[in-house]
């Protein structure tokens, strides 16, 4: 997302959940990078691959290693990834002995792309947790107003009385299928990445497979039958859950917003936005930001698809296309459920008796 949205303190706080952006962080990214170094040289240990007392001695180095920014800064203008620099400053900091044990059989794909997947992991439950406070939430206005009856209306027209709990019910059950989903998401997407320079995992000989298991135990991630330097399914399907996920809470946005219109005045809010200019109004703005934000994950969600196309085994114009849409996907995510949160828990009273 943009300077303008995520800095500008005029709207930041519309836009950026502090969670993601931690997530998302120079810090944290630097640790990822790092640790995917160091669970390398690990797993290399185990395999007798690399002598332990050296790899031992490199694992301190690394973790001790603070890396230039301004240098890593400038080169990715050059580079267009800041992993190249970032392991030669590494391997200058462990010294010419130690040095060739840094980075070995691997490329930048492997390091960015398993940071990726460290990032998701973590935000994976954050969303659950937040997924089941929101189901909740809808569940215990269900109870509180389930005697209570609101005007269905099918293609915007007067319809029929229904019951409160039967509305709620059409935003719950899809929050509780994507809970189901993200079960067998996980599966696909919290996986190792291990490819090698061009994929293959062949630096290693008959010891890339076992290397491979090895490496992946490091970070409890899964294993796939080959790197996945350019088959790009796993993301894109997260993607698509991350629309269904704010789809589902615009939708639920959109209709507590036609229910709160004056006049029809089926649901009470507390903390309504404020007016400038006109001060009678009550502006339903966490429900519209919900529409907002389906609407932009759903845009987002086609530049993660045509990211699919990867040329041959490895693209880097494919790969920015996809950092960019879904690194977007996740903190819009985040941040409407968060809002939804705020939207349920100001609810006063929905419908009413008939």
């Amino acid at each position: 997302m943009n300077p303008f949205l995520t800095s500008n303190e005029f709207f930041k706080n519309l836009f950026v959940d502090e969670t993601v952006e931690h997530s998302f962080s120079t810090e944290v990214t630097l640790e990822h990078y790092k640790s995917y170094e160091i669970a390398l040289i690990k797993a290399s240990i185990s395999l007798s691959i690399v002598e332990s007392q050296a790899g031992t001695e490199t694992i301190a180095k690394i973790q001790s290693f603070v890396p230039d920014m301004i240098k890593i800064g400038t080169s990715l203008i050059v580079d267009g990834l800041a992993v190249p620099e970032f392991v030669r400053q590494l391997k200058e900091h462990v010294g010419p002995n130690l040095k060739d044990l840094v980075h070995c059989g691997v490329t930048s794909q492997d390091v960015m792309d398993t940071t990726m997947i460290l990032v998701f992991r973590d935000l994976n439950f954050i969303i659950e947790n937040k997924l089941r406070e929101v189901s909740e939430l809808l569940e215990g206005l269900s109870n509180r107003f389930s005697d209570n009856v609101i005007d269905a209306r099918t293609r915007m027209q007067l319809a029929m009385p229904i019951r409160v709990e039967e509305r709620i019910n059409t935003w719950i059950i899809p929050l509780r299928e994507h809970l189901v989903r993200l079960s067998e998401i996980r599966y696909r997407l919290e996986v190792i990445q291990f490819g090698g320079p061009v994929g293959t995992r062949e630096c290693f000989g008959d010891l890339s497979s076992e290397l491979t298991e090895e490496l992946a135990k490091e970070f409890g991630l899964g294993v796939t039958q080959k790197a996945w330097h350019s088959m790009r399914s796993n993301f894109a399907e997260y993607a698509g859950w991350l629309s269904l996920i704010t789809g589902s809470l615009g939708k639920m946005g959109l209709d507590l917003t036609l229910m709160a219109q004056q006049g029809i005045g089926e649901v009470d809010f507390k903390g309504g936005g404020t007016s400038s200019s006109m001060p009678h109004k009550s502006n339903p703005v966490l429900l519209e930001i919900l529409t907002s934000f389906a609407d932009f994950n759903a845009l987002q969600l086609s530049g993660v698809h045509s990211a699919l196309v990867h040329e041959q085994e490895r693209s880097g114009r494919a790969w920015t296309l996809e950092t960019m849409s879904i690194t977007n996907m996740l903190s819009v995510t985040v941040k409407s459920l968060s809002i939804s949160k705020i939207v349920l828990s100001n609810i006063e009273r929905v419908g009413g008796l008939k």
